[in-house]
């Protein structure tokens, strides 16, 4: 939820959308800081026309953070963008609460049984999302390719907008201890921004067509945990019999969120073989 190989065309400006008042972020931007510690950076990023309309895109969303992310998800990241990004991150630019100590996680007897890092290969859409910012965006597909030395590699790809290309994370998939169904996903996009989340697998359909994961996660931008779950199918939609069965494993879970909180995310608009 997760963060580069991208697949998609040129585009010359970003446009932010309308900020949504339910998407208000409690991290912001220190002005002080940019200026004290990303002088030469901001200097930079102002003579590059990329770099430019990514910082008036993150003015005109605010403190909506789902708008923001659409601020530097685009094809290619200018090296003005990119050292600016990671100006931010070394310099501690991003405020926010105090982190918490440890992101809540379900108990291990509420996982599925078994889920193998071979059960992932393949071609997986996230049909339902619970986090506003991290999971509810239109197109997600996750492309799991082979094994190698106990690491699944896996593209993760995103379309910001409706009217916009999709962008590409990569992302590998590490067992966690050995355990099944427990596992820890670094990622990284573009070289710019890099974190980690850990996935819970909760449960899985009967054809194993579908997955319920649940996950923590933590980047250097941010500082600070996040969380959040989402439905992946090999099919972009899932039967009732699945949905039910899914909102049973929350329910047990003890996370105290069920599927009544997930978005559904729109397939339909995808073309996923461009």
């Amino acid at each position: 939820m997760f963060l580069a190989m991208l697949a998609c065309s040129c585009r010359t400006s970003v446009s932010a959308p309308s900020p949504s008042s339910d998407q208000t972020s409690p991290f912001e931007a220190d002005a002080s800081c940019l200026l004290s510690g990303c002088e030469d950076d901001m200097t930079k990023c102002f003579e590059d026309v990329q770099c430019t309309e990514m910082l008036q895109c993150l003015t005109a969303c605010g403190p909506d953070q789902k708008c923001a992310f659409t601020c530097f998800y685009v094809e290619k990241l200018s090296n003005a963008s990119k050292n600016l990004l990671r100006c931010i991150e070394e310099e501690g630019c991003i405020k926010g609460p105090e982190p918490q100590e440890e992101c809540e996680a379900p108990a291990s007897s509420t996982l599925v049984e078994s889920f193998e890092l071979q059960d992932f290969v393949g071609e997986w859409y996230v049909v339902r999302g619970l986090s506003p910012q991290y999971d509810c965006w239109d197109c997600q597909k996750m492309s799991f390719g082979s094994l190698v030395d106990g690491v699944l590699d896996y593209a993760y790809d995103v379309k910001p907008e409706a009217n916009r290309t999709s962008v590409t994370f990569d992302c590998s998939v590490i067992p966690l201890n050995g355990t099944s169904s427990l596992f820890s996903v670094p990622y990284s996009f573009q070289d710019a921004i890099e974190g980690v989340d850990t996935w819970y697998v909760l449960d899985r359909n009967a054809d194993d067509s579908a997955v319920l994961i649940y996950y923590c996660g933590e980047n250097d931008m941010l500082k600070s945990w996040y969380q959040g779950a989402f439905v992946m199918s090999t099919t972009t939609a899932v039967s009732d019999e699945t949905l039910e069965q899914f909102e049973n494993a929350l329910s047990n879970s003890g996370l105290g969120i069920s599927l009544d909180d997930f978005c559904e995310n729109n397939l339909d608009i995808c073309d996923f073989e461009a």
